[in-house]
């Protein structure tokens, strides 16, 4: 199914509903405002998901204007949505091994969020499994286990013809035909919830509002689509830096008398993206450093200061330049969860006032150019490692003037015999080697 282009009418209520947020659950607004709206047949009904580094809402016109009645429900499938990127359920580390399952467990999670908008019929919550005794706000992994037992079995029940609920002559209830309502110890889960089983067995495989198709799966150690396509991690950790980004953004914007009412859930997630975010070396202090003995000034006028000698317009400026070439280590003992931690890295030197003009290397150069502000898609490498190119590229390249060098690496590499013309920083990974051969720079260990 291809994109096909908005018209008039769903640009026009999709604003309605955000604005709609805006006025009442700001928090949430600020979130869309950061996404990419697609309207698209691709989907049935209404996702998240990603194009490069961006995060996208996808809607189905025709489900949002005609399957959807009321401005309520549409405003609860966006909020529905967005929850989902709050509680990143668009990648999780590990997923289940059963994905259904854990769409589920994700729909159960995000709906107890919903709050006075009206859910879809079609949602599934902790009502769906009334004798489950479901906790409310519990992690997703909660809910897929007991899921994954009921689901465990009704498929043998279904296997050995028992019908999908499998109750063997139980009432509705699960209570024998006895009436005493005592149950084995040994009675099969679905039919010690009934009721639940056959909800699970009635909704497990259809189409719910929410469609989770574009979500990053991670099938052992490599991430994929739905449709089958690998992800590169250095991509994952760009997407969930984006996101990380947009969601912090989002609380900054939101006033703290909306951000308080939040649920706790809600907060201890932004919390622990917060706390992600960090870097795992203190770049201001470095930054300083590097300030104190490199870097440019340059003194201009302006018309928005006084001079003080004379008291008169225009007055002065002074302006400091800090450009630091980031080499990276892109041999092939370097993980790509590592360089995924190496621009988590690069950012925080970005954000703290430095230009940053990045060289992966090797056992040789293999692509220079400035940072601008997310992780590339690819990166050249995979062989030995080998500081003299980096540093002879820095030496040749005087026009681009490097203020000082900050090497990123494990450390495992011959002892460099080509000198920078800058300062030099070495960054070693946790379990990397910081031994003496690491010449003419000082060195830091990453946390």
């Amino acid at each position: 199914m291809a994109t096909k282009k908005s018209s008039l009418k769903i640009d026009t209520e999709l604003s309605r509903c955000i604005n709609q947020l805006l006025l009442k659950e700001p928090f949430f607004a600020h979130i869309l405002a950061g996404t990419v709206r697609k309207i698209t047949d691709e989907v049935p009904t209404a996702a998240v998901g990603f194009s490069n580094d961006l995060i996208l809402l996808m809607v189905n016109e025709d489900f949002f204007l005609k399957e959807l009645k009321s401005e309520s429900e549409r405003t609860a499938v966006l909020k529905h949505e967005v929850l989902h990127l709050v509680f990143r359920h668009l990648f999780r580390d590990k997923i289940k091994e059963d994905a259904e399952l854990f769409n589920i467990a994700a729909d159960i999670v995000v709906n107890q969020y919903i709050g006075f908008w009206k859910l879809p019929d079609s949602a599934v919550t902790l009502k769906t499994f009334p004798d489950l005794n479901l906790k409310p706000e519990q992690h997703l992994e909660y809910y897929y286990d007991i899921l994954f037992k009921l689901n465990e079995a009704n498929q043998k029940a279904s296997a050995n013809g028992k019908g999908k609920e499998g109750n063997q002559g139980n009432d509705q209830n699960g209570n024998s035909p006895s009436g005493s309502g005592d149950k084995p110890k040994n009675q099969p889960m679905n039919e010690k919830h009934p009721q639940s089983a056959k909800a699970l067995a009635d909704i497990y495989g259809h189409q719910r509002h929410s469609d989770h198709s574009k979500w990053i799966i991670k099938d052992g150690t490599q991430a994929k689509t739905a449709d089958g396509k690998s992800i590169p991690d250095n991509l994952i950790s760009g997407i969930e830096q984006t996101l990380g980004k947009q969601l912090l953004e989002a609380a900054a914007r939101t006033p703290s008398k909306h951000y308080g009412n939040l649920p706790a859930a809600l907060i201890i997630e932004i919390d622990l993206i917060r706390e992600s975010m960090k870097p795992k070396v203190d770049w201001k202090r470095v930054l300083k450093i590097f300030s104190s003995s490199s870097g440019r000034t340059v003194i201009y006028q302006t018309m928005k200061r006084i001079s003080k000698r004379y008291g008169t317009r225009p007055g002065i400026r002074i302006k400091q330049f800090k450009k630091i070439a980031v080499a990276i280590d892109t041999s092939g003992s370097i993980q790509e969860t590592t360089l995924a931690q190496f621009f988590k890295e690069i950012d925080t030197i970005h954000r703290n006032g430095a230009e940053i003009f990045i060289i992966e290397c090797d056992a040789a150069v293999g692509n220079a150019y400035p940072y601008k502000k997310n992780a590339p898609i690819k990166i050249k490498g995979g062989g030995g490692t080998n500081y003299d190119p980096a540093f002879e590229y820095i030496n040749k390249n005087k026009k681009l003037q490097i203020d000082a060098c900050v090497y990123l690496t494990d450390g495992f590499a011959p002892e460099p015999k080509i000198k920078p013309r800058c300062k030099l920083l070495y960054v070693i990974t946790p379990d990397g080697n910081n031994g003496n051969h690491l010449k003419w720079g000082k060195i830091i260990t990453m946390k």
